[in-house]
């Protein structure tokens, strides 16, 4: 379970014109992560999936949020 409530992760990605990044790799493989700043200055740590199915993704964005709102701590 997570530490982090969904209103923290909405008011973390609202400030700092933060944005979740989903990059599609080869072989149906994605990296997910924030990005902050309007041209993308600041990247935080990825996320990792093999071929997700919907939830999994959905569920890796949360993931990639809580990352950036540790590193914030």
């Amino acid at each position: 379970m997570s530490e982090f409530t969904d209103t923290q992760r909405l008011d973390f990605m609202l400030s700092k014109f933060r944005k979740v990044v989903v990059e599609v790799l080869p072989f149906g493989g994605r990296d997910i992560y924030v990005e902050e700043g309007f041209m993308g200055n600041k990247t935080y740590g990825a996320v990792r999936l093999t071929n997700p199915s919907v939830q999994e993704e959905d569920q890796a964005k949360r993931m990639a949020i809580d990352i950036a709102l540790q590193v914030q701590r």
